[in-house]
């Protein structure tokens, strides 16, 4: 076979099937063969990993959107991840893939097969295992602790990243390793860190954020190699290294700062799937710190000291602010608003405890936002004669009221309580709702349109239950609890006929 070029034929040569390793061409090939498999899968709607967060939509009725991210698959190359949430879902996926395999003569190894198992359903681990290709080898899951390599990046189930340590102190090692054997200048060796070590350190904390302290210290080593190159003291300033008349070597703490947020923005404003998983996690992380704005143009003050652990995007973009970073979306970010009324808990919260040390005010605030509680008029009643109880609360979110009232609600309760300043906030003209009235009391009537409204549901006939009930008469809310079921409910003093 030969191929007509513009420079005319090519030499002869025996066209055969199967794709060649270390090709140019192979990873465009190997993205057409896979993709029927990938697309096959991925399009399958039982199949995969459901990424899901509840937004608030309308905070009075606790209306919440579900965003949902789901995956199945992903590849790079030959290299393929399948990712399941269940292990018979697993098996399905594996046979599917078997199939597609056998069918195009692809041999699976099952000594390179991995399996990682995130929150177990089974305690035998002797089940933890799946039978791949078309021999059924048997692939069992890896333990905890032991990790497994995607792409050269190392993850485990266990927490900690004690193997992304001991991985990048092996690299550092290996390299200085080479550098003291060599009769070479101080420049050549800052030459190698820079273009081989630091970009191999790079890879390696793709998934990794730790303080600049702690770079510094695994850094440390570098730094004497390269100064006793340098013939310097070991204990001078490391910054003589950095500067440009010495060599300008990089610090390992710049650098990963600078390519993770170059990474992270490349991500977010591409228009893969991608960029809504890396949307989803900065949102998770701003309903967990209840901000109500959009969290990437929020102020560094509040996400620079607070640490959410297992959402390295926040990490990525709460380093950025800490560095003086700004972010300028390109479109309205009207998403990432939570729509509330007057001021938000976090804002009330800083400005009437200034007493409370910040650690009692931010459990305050993530707390309130465990109950959807974003605006601090959601903890008024309706015409902010009082504030909601307990009770009302965990009915709001429909969970049990049992105990006492928690510490940090009473706490919140009592700044509410406090302040003057609120219930001005709820005061609205009402000669509109009742036009031709000249009552004072209609003029004067505060209306808390941020109250708190719980779905109406009609009582039960069952006489075991005791529900709470309201009704309303002239802007003013009753609130009581069912005492006895007859033909007719008594509520506390009041009576309603049903």
């Amino acid at each position: 076979m030969r191929i007509i070029t513009a420079y005319g034929l090519t030499d002869t040569f025996t066209a055969c099937d199967g794709i060649d390793q270390g090709e140019v061409i192979s990873p465009l090939v190997w993205r057409i063969f896979y993709d029927p498999l990938l697309h096959r899968i991925q399009e399958d709607e039982s199949l995969g990993y459901t990424m899901e967060l509840k937004w608030p939509n309308n905070v009075f009725h606790n209306e919440k959107r579900n965003i949902k991210i789901r995956t199945a698959a992903s590849a790079y190359v030959d290299d393929t991840q399948w990712i399941a949430k269940s292990k018979n879902e697993a098996k399905k996926i594996s046979l599917i893939a078997d199939k597609f395999f056998d069918i195009n003569d692809i041999k699976i190894n099952g000594e390179k097969s991995e399996i990682i198992v995130v929150n177990p359903e089974d305690i035998n681990e002797n089940e933890r295992f799946l039978e791949i290709g078309k021999n059924k080898d048997k692939v069992f899951a890896n333990k905890g602790s032991d990790p497994i390599r995607i792409l050269g990046v190392w993850f485990k189930t266990d927490k900690g990243d004690k193997h992304i340590e001991s991985l990048v102190k092996k690299e550092i090692s290996t390299i200085l390793g080479a550098i003291r054997r060599k009769h070479i200048t101080h420049a050549q060796a800052i030459y190698i860190v820079n273009a081989v070590l630091l970009p191999r350190l790079e890879y390696r904390l793709k998934t990794t954020i730790w303080e600049e302290k702690k770079y510094e210290e695994i850094f440390r080593l570098v730094m004497k190699v390269i100064k006793h190159k340098a013939r310097l003291p070991a204990n001078c300033h490391d910054n003589i290294l950095l500067h440009s008349a010495q060599g300008k070597l990089k610090n390992l703490w710049r650098n990963q700062l600078a390519a993770q947020i170059t990474e992270f923005l490349v991500a977010l404003n591409s228009q893969t799937k991608q960029a809504d998983i890396l949307k989803m996690r900065l949102k998770k992380a701003q309903l967990t710190l209840n901000i109500t704005s959009c969290i990437l143009t929020n102020d560094p003050d509040v996400t620079v000291p607070n640490k959410i652990l297992n959402n390295h995007t926040y990490n990525v973009v709460r380093k950025a602010h800490d560095y003086f970073f700004k972010f300028h979306p390109l479109t309205e970010n009207e998403e990432w608003n939570i729509p509330i009324i007057g001021p938000s808990v976090r804002d009330f919260v800083y400005e009437q405890a200034p007493e409370l040390v910040k650690k009692d005010k931010e459990l305050i605030i993530r707390k309130a936002a465990t109950l959807s509680i974003y605006g601090v008029l959601q903890l008024l009643n309706y015409d902010a004669s009082n504030t909601i109880t307990w009770q009302q609360i965990c009915d709001f979110n429909k969970r049990q009221a049992r105990g006492k009232t928690l510490k940090w609600f009473t706490i919140l309760l009592g700044l509410v309580q406090q302040s003057t300043q609120l219930k001005d906030l709820c005061k609205i003209s009402v000669e509109s709702l009742n036009p031709g009235s000249e009552s004072e009391r209609d003029r004067e009537t505060s209306i808390n349109i941020q109250a708190i409204k719980v779905t109406k549901e009609t009582p039960s006939t069952d006489g075991r239950k005791k529900e709470f009930v309201y009704t309303q008469q002239d802007h003013t809310l009753v609130i009581g609890q069912i005492n006895k079921k007859k033909p007719v409910r008594e509520i506390l003093n009041t009576t309603l006929g049903y």
